[in-house]
């Protein structure tokens, strides 16, 4: 396992693979505080001729979340760019043919799978956490232009908030991730399996939510939202709480890595790698 890990990893650090994957986590995080903070205003508006809406305020922004709002808020394209570079990465491996001779190096199938999706998942967590450093570092510049106090982010109750929103957000990540590397298993194909990734995640929960409102709370994207939000909503929202707590979505979220991998390992382990 440690051998296809560092085979995998080696892979990864290579400067463009880095860049495009951290780069645009860095960069969709710092967009979304951008964004918040400088359309932040003294009060809420509603949308109109020739002025955007604002939901947030700068009053919002002071208090001890505004340090990490964004980074909560741009969760799910950071689980969204982990489960591309999974998908896409392990179906690589097929579309190239390369597994056939990873394989006949380390013929043990599930050693080789664990190393190989244990450095995905730990590329990914760490572009999370530069993710997470960069949007607090711009956060602090944007407050000092738009002179927001932010004097309540840097106490040690909020930075043990802010670390701890950190980790559910790799945890979450990781799930999704778990989805890439099955979907990639069973179908194969990056495009198919991105594409159904992409697509259950942005239009079937949505849709299956009009429909199915007593379930929806419980498909993966809800239950890993949750987990992230600690079922709580965001400042500036007036929405409820999830219907989740965090021990609840913990034990889904759990629930479905375990189902993913289980799936994932049945299937590398016994299906011909030739097809």
């Amino acid at each position: 396992m440690i051998r296809a890990f560092r085979c995998e990893w080696t892979k990864l650090w290579r400067f463009r693979q880095a860049l495009s994957v951290w780069g645009v986590m860095v960069g969709l995080t710092c967009l979304f505080v951008a964004l918040f903070f400088g359309s932040a205003g003294e009060t809420t508006t509603a949308p109109g001729p020739g002025r955007q809406a604002t939901f947030l305020t700068l009053a919002d922004l002071e208090k001890p979340e505004g340090l990490w709002v964004t980074l909560r808020v741009s969760s799910q394209m950071l689980s969204v760019v982990a489960f591309v570079l999974v998908a896409g990465s392990m179906s690589a491996e097929y579309s190239q043919g390369t597994l056939k001779v990873l394989l006949a190096r380390d013929p043990v199938r599930l050693r080789l799978l664990a190393g190989k999706a244990a450095a995905l998942l730990a590329f990914a967590g760490a572009g999370i956490l530069l993710a997470g450093i960069a949007q607090a570092g711009v956060a602090t510049l944007m407050a000092a232009v738009r002179g927001i106090d932010f004097g309540a982010w840097w106490t040690a109750a909020n930075l043990e908030d802010a670390l701890l929103l950190l980790l559910r957000l790799v945890g979450a990540a990781c799930v999704w991730g778990l989805l890439g590397l099955m979907l990639a298993i069973l179908l194969r194909s990056a495009p198919a399996a991105i594409g159904i990734g992409i697509g259950y995640t942005i239009i079937v929960e949505s849709l299956l939510g009009l429909v199915l409102k007593d379930i929806h709370p419980y498909m993966p994207g809800q239950v890993l939202q949750a987990f992230v939000s600690a079922g709580q909503p965001a400042i500036g929202q007036a929405s409820a709480a999830d219907p989740l707590s965090l021990g609840s979505s913990a034990l889904l979220g759990l629930g479905y890595a375990v189902a993913f991998v289980v799936v994932a390992a049945a299937v590398f382990h016994r299906r011909d790698v030739s097809g």
